[in-house]
């Protein structure tokens, strides 16, 4: 089993509201429960594979039917997330990525998560 590190981050609401589609889902499908951790490293892992053919910039912006700008700008959700190292050492190669993407010259792991649920979500339910 790989070493976890608890990951401190604010997430908007958006971002629960969809992690816990996402859990509901998950047992619809396979019959268990699943935590917000174990959720965050498969969407995380899912997502670094293609980050290169993503429009990250296009998943930002997509407005989804059950959330408003509200919800994806309150970043009110702070939560812990036991984050595997080999996904922690992904974000870290997606801060980096998302720099050059958005033209910023910092990015939190906390958006880098954020993006990675609504693309995640975005390419399985849509």
């Amino acid at each position: 089993m790989s070493d976890k590190i608890n990951v401190r981050m604010r997430l908007a609401s958006e971002s629960k509201l969809l992690l816990e589609k996402l859990r509901e889902a998950f047992k619809e499908q396979f019959g268990f429960d699943v935590s917000y951790s174990s959720l965050v490293n498969q969407i995380v892992r899912t997502q670094y594979k293609k980050m290169r053919e993503i429009e990250w910039q296009n998943i930002k912006l997509k407005k989804l039917d059950f959330s408003n700008l509200t919800m994806s700008n309150d970043w009110g959700y702070q939560t812990s997330f036991m984050i595997e190292k080999d996904v922690l050492d992904s974000l870290l190669e997606m801060q980096i990525y998302f720099m050059n993407v958005f033209g910023a010259k910092r990015i939190h792991k906390a958006f880098v998560v954020r993006l990675c649920i609504k693309s995640y979500y975005l390419d399985n339910f849509k």
